[in-house]
């Protein structure tokens, strides 16, 4: 039973016709549509919206249709025209009522849209669909639920790993959006083959084999990959740790005296567990106020590492799920997208698996790697089919 239906049997009242107030909210812009990025629930928060967003954003501009979003202080704000972090109800029922559509959490703001008669797309996994969703005008209302790996919901109860909101694929939703908005497109070409849990993050990797401008990065959060590199420059390094908060990756030991002067700007030691890395200088890194943490990404290890540095906590850095041979529709041909960018003299690489290969970023897409080093950073790439569209098949089927 859906909610409104079970409060209004609850109340022995009879459901009607809903009334919205709004107040007036001056907005130029003649069509737009919305991206309400909010939840109740951290487990309701869809972490792809900005992949979304960037697959329909040429489609927008060419029609001429503008985006704005609702959010919150801690919300990753989308590339779009106007974000609204502060407004009260009746501010955003005027904005939702002048929108040719809005795409939503579970959320509030679908109700509104419902009750505005206002095309409406909503992401549902706490709840069921069918127990939550607006029960007014659903002809203008597209349900996109989770799958949620053949599981309950969570209710709202229990917190979930992975979310299962995020299992609906990007490609879905702008793809409903476009069709939502009469625009034709090519989406349903793209398939999602996988979709790493770490996907939504943006990171930036350095290799300390090269220098820049002086504000290169400045004020920016980098992993410096003191692992990738053999020898190391103190130049160098003093370059890329003045200035940065630096997470700083070794599976070897250093000479804490490097660190020293910059320990105020190491956010943390990431050690890398290897038969080069010492008690010693595990020692020296907390005496200087490092926070470190300690992983293993040799399975076979593991219990052997632990064993020899009994007063260290060791986390395994390995995923036996993790796999390519686990992943469906995987082949040669599939291709990828990096939420990571490794950077060494200078050039981009989307993964250490193309950093190896000397293959640096460009305007072309990707095909996947089909290597030890491409399924150890599985957790932040998105893999895609795209299918050859035949004549016969029609753009919106």
């Amino acid at each position: 039973m859906n909610l409104t239906e079970k409060m209004a049997l609850d109340c022995g009242v009879k459901i009607s016709k809903p009334h919205v107030d709004f107040l007036f909210m001056p907005i130029k812009e003649e069509k737009f549509i919305i991206f309400d990025t909010r939840s109740k629930y951290e487990n309701g928060l869809y972490d792809y919206y900005s992949d979304v967003f960037e697959l329909i954003k040429p489609y927008l501009a060419e029609n001429n249709i503008s985006c704005f979003q609702f959010a919150t202080d801690k919300s990753y704000k989308l590339a779009c025209n106007k974000c609204f972090i502060i407004l009260n109800k009746k501010q955003e029922s005027y904005i939702i009522s002048k929108a040719q559509l809005l795409i939503s959490n579970e959320n509030y703001t679908l109700h509104l849209a419902a009750a505005c008669n206002v095309k409406s797309i909503g992401l549902y996994s706490v709840y069921s669909a069918n127990s939550t969703r607006p029960i007014w005008n659903k002809d203008s209302q597209i349900i996109l639920e989770s799958h949620r790996d053949k599981n309950l919901p969570a209710y709202g109860n229990m917190s979930e790993k992975p979310k299962t909101v995020n299992f609906i694929s990007p490609y879905v939703i702008a793809k409903n959006i476009l069709d939502s908005l009469n625009i034709q497109n090519d989406l349903h070409l793209f398939e999602l083959v996988n979709i790493g849990q770490s996907y939504s993050q943006k990171i930036i990797e350095i290799v300390p084999d090269f220098v820049s401008s002086e504000d290169f990065l400045k004020e920016k959060s980098i992993n410096l990959r003191l692992d990738y590199i053999n020898s190391l420059t103190v130049n160098i390094l003093n370059y890329w740790m003045a200035g940065r908060k630096v997470n700083v990756i070794t599976n070897k030991d250093i000479n804490v005296s490097l660190l020293l002067p910059h320990r105020s700007n190491i956010l943390l030691m990431t050690v890398m567990i290897s038969d080069d890395v010492s008690e010693k200088f595990l020692k020296q890194c907390k005496a200087i106020g490092l926070k470190i943490k300690i992983f293993c990404n040799q399975k076979d290890k593991l219990e052997h590492y632990r064993f020899k540095f009994l007063n260290w906590d060791i986390e395994k850095d390995f995923d036996e799920e993790r796999s390519l041979k686990n992943i469906p529709n995987l082949n040669e041909k599939s291709k990828f997208i990096s939420s990571k960018v490794l950077i060494s003299k200078g050039k981009q690489f989307s993964c250490k698996a193309n950093y190896l290969a000397n293959k640096h970023l460009d305007n072309r897409q990707e095909h996947v790697i089909l290597s030890k080093e491409f399924e150890e950073e599985l957790e932040f790439f998105k893999i895609y089919n795209e299918r050859e569209e035949s004549a016969s098949s029609s753009p919106n089927s």
